[in-house]
């Protein structure tokens, strides 16, 4: 499967850091380009926590974009994507 998703790595007000911790943040509704169907952004080790909680397997994995440091959930230029190409264990 290849899947990607927007990551961040500070809260959108830079008043905390999520790079490490495996988590997901619950956005605003007008937080990511005024879509209210997002729901989410995952910390950068948020999706291989749950990658590997659903069963799958990481064969390869890139960041791109706002790589270093401050990305966020809703500012377009500090927007940063994970990418995986995953192989199911089941």
């Amino acid at each position: 499967m290849l899947l990607s998703t927007r990551v961040a790595r500070v809260t959108a007000d830079r008043a905390l850091r999520l790079e490490r911790a495996p988590v997901a943040h619950l956005v605003d509704p007008l937080e990511t380009n005024a879509d209210a169907t997002n729901r989410w952004i995952f910390s950068p080790a948020g999706p291989d926590r749950l990658i590997d909680r659903a069963g799958w397997d990481i064969l390869e994995h890139m960041m791109v974009g706002r790589t270093r440091g401050d990305s966020d959930p809703s500012s377009p230029d500090r927007d940063e994507r994970a990418s995986y190409l995953l192989r199911s264990r089941g």
